[in-house]
């Protein structure tokens, strides 16, 4: 018969099952520390307490968002305010804008437009024809708008399945958001432009009756046609193309005019005013209800 002497393998294996289970015990919580519940008719049992655990996949969630989302504030509308609400965004990164003269144009959203970009005026549809004609622009003015949301991502097709290039949600002043504090507010706004001697005004004025609030917005918006050095075209444009034009009363071919200092029906003249009421119970409801014209 063989005895079997331990080897230092074994040893070492016994070690270290004797170090981890020393380790266990010291970091292990007695019963005797909890505290004790017990009832006439049961068994005394131990309450725990309570263990709240939050998980965020960043440090800071504000630093890195994976929403398709762009929120443009009123502070930003009124740095880059223009015209249209087309040239009014193009500004913003993997937008521009389409252009049909000085009152007709529409955002693209990365290489997207006309129908493929869902355009809405406070969550609704503008049911315009901007997005099947070019010479169209989207009936809003940008000097009344509040906010504007863009979509970039698949979450714009929320607003209709042919958004497939994204959507943008203007919210305007045409209803106020909520009760004012004050019986009477309102807030007014001119620029000026030289290139066409154009003005812009806007201004909105709201009133509160109890439980309700009405609101007149209005714009003014003028501007003649664009001022330029020199004439439209050059010399070396008519010499190599001979711009013409077919006169059908006398059946020959005319040369088109060279315009001077001015560029022809780039004008704008454009009046807005809306009308708009707000019922906000006092008493604590989720009940509201907007109406503008």
């Amino acid at each position: 018969m063989m005895a079997h002497r331990p080897t230092l393998l074994s040893l070492l294996h016994i070690l270290c099952l004797s170090l981890l289970t020393a380790d266990f015990d010291s970091n292990s919580v007695s019963t005797e520390d909890l505290p004790v519940k017990s009832t006439a008719n049961s068994d005394p049992f131990y309450e725990l307490e309570d263990l709240e655990v939050v998980a965020e996949r960043f440090e800071e969630v504000g630093d890195f968002s994976l929403l398709s989302v762009q929120v443009l504030d009123t502070e930003d509308l009124q740095r880059q305010i223009q015209t249209t609400l087309g040239e009014t965004l193009a500004w913003e990164p993997g937008l521009n804008a389409s252009y049909f003269g000085p009152g007709a144009s529409r955002p693209i959203i990365r290489g997207l437009g006309d129908y493929r970009v869902r355009m809405l005026i406070n969550d609704i549809g503008t049911l315009d024809l901007s997005d099947n004609s070019p010479d169209h622009g989207v009936p809003l003015e940008p000097l009344l708008i509040r906010r504007v949301d863009i979509h970039r991502g698949p979450d714009a097709l929320l607003y209709g399945n042919a958004a497939i290039g994204g959507a943008i949600n203007s919210q305007t002043r045409y209803i106020p958001e909520s009760l004012p504090d004050q019986l009477l507010s309102g807030s007014a706004e001119a620029r000026y432009e030289t290139g066409s001697s154009g003005l812009s005004q806007a201004a909105y004025g709201t009133a509160r009756i109890g439980d309700f609030a009405l609101r007149v917005t209005g714009a003014l918006r003028s501007a003649g046609d664009y001022s330029i050095p020199g004439q439209a075209r050059s010399e070396a444009y008519e010499r190599t193309f001979n711009p013409e034009i077919n006169n059908p009363n006398l059946g020959i071919s005319e040369p088109i005019d060279n315009p001077s200092e001015i560029v022809p029906n780039t004008n704008i003249d454009t009046q807005t005013t809306s009308f708009g009421a707000l019922w906000e119970p006092s008493a604590p409801s989720e009940k509201r209800l907007g109406l503008a014209y």
